[in-house]
């Protein structure tokens, strides 16, 4: 099949291509006319071709794998309906290092915790006051108050992180001025057979993504530091083609 008669964001993607998912010209895609023979189709459609991307691997800390000392934590109870209560705790130095740089972490005696600051408790709004501020207790600060929740959640708070499926990206799905939004698609495709392998989610913040065309893939495995050195990578090698498959 001949794809012809692009009417896109991109001038250059004007013309007559073979549609290869892998070799697509990088750019939004908004017409395209499909043409058999003497019979012409024009179709409407909403993806854009992000080109090679690299997708590194992240997940969750995992206290019971990290190795640092015990270290004071102010833990609120993640209370929905009203009331600002909570307990004094510990945990290791390492695993809240990464709770609160990451946004969420699994501890050995407390559940899923996550940041003062990335949770309702803490107003986003400049000169609005924090729903539950912060004790003004000795040794407590924002760096190590954090908050007991149910789900693990990433930048998207209403939407739960699901190994093989999450990505974060940047800037985040809720950053200012962010090309991505909560819930985005994305096709990764093998670069050298075309195929698809899977379809993502966007769901989540990665800053060190800010290098370049970079994704990070939320992973099962087990680590105390979150940022896992294994990237996902296609079965015959390289890196993926990513195509934004709903807008």
């Amino acid at each position: 099949m001949v794809v012809s008669g692009f009417r896109s964001l991109s001038p250059k993607l004007h013309g007559d291509i073979s549609l290869q998912r892998a070799t697509l010209p990088t750019g939004q895609y908004g017409t395209i006319t499909a043409t058999w023979g003497s019979f012409s189709l024009p179709v409407y459609v909403a993806f854009n071709v992000l080109g090679t991307t690299r997708f590194s691997q992240y997940t969750t800390s995992v206290e019971n794998s990290c190795t640092g000392s015990a270290v004071p934590v102010f833990i609120f109870v993640n209370n929905t309906q009203g009331g600002c209560y909570g307990f004094f705790g510990s945990v290791r130095s390492d695993f809240l290092s990464y709770t609160v740089t990451n946004g969420s972490g699994s501890s050995t005696s407390y559940g899923l915790l996550k940041p003062w600051s990335a949770t309702w408790l803490h107003s986003t709004q400049s000169g609005l006051p924090d729903p539950c501020p912060v004790p003004p207790l000795p040794g407590v600060s924002p760096n190590n108050t954090l908050v007991a929740v149910t789900q693990n959640t990433g930048q998207c708070y209403n939407m739960t992180m699901v190994a093989g499926t999450s990505l974060a990206t940047y800037p985040g799905p809720l950053d200012s001025g962010s090309s991505w939004n909560c819930g985005d698609s994305v096709l990764l495709v093998d670069p050298n057979t075309g195929g698809a392998n899977s379809v993502r989610v966007v769901q989540d913040r990665c800053p060190a993504c800010s290098d370049g065309a970079h994704i990070d893939a939320y992973s099962a495995n087990t680590s105390c530091n979150p940022h896992l050195n294994i990237d996902l990578t296609p079965p015959s090698g390289g890196k993926f083609t990513a195509i934004r498959s709903n807008r």
